[in-house]
């Protein structure tokens, strides 16, 4: 639960200063896709992945451009893969 209302507020924030933007919102998403918690990551980006199709692509009439990360279950990959989605993938 902690893990979702993080990535809720990170995409609040994300979101909310390109909402007058006509190109594509980049989101970044962080999960553990492989590793102990996997299929739990895998699950919950499929659930955003669908949702985010039912929606033509667009969250609040803004085109969305994901990009996914996979933290491995490891500290260390996740704070390297945050800083890669912050400074390279913005």
């Amino acid at each position: 639960m902690r893990i979702l209302t993080a990535f809720l507020f990170a995409l609040l924030c994300t979101v909310a200063p390109a909402l007058s933007a006509d190109k594509p919102v980049k989101v970044g998403i962080l999960l553990e896709l492989s590793g102990t918690f996997g299929t739990t990551g895998v699950l919950a980006l499929h659930g955003f992945q669908y949702y985010l199709q039912k929606e033509g692509g667009k969250l609040g009439g803004q085109p969305i451009e994901t990009i996914v990360e996979d933290s491995a279950g490891d500290p260390a990959t996740a704070i390297s893969k945050v800083k890669k989605l912050v400074e390279s993938d913005h």
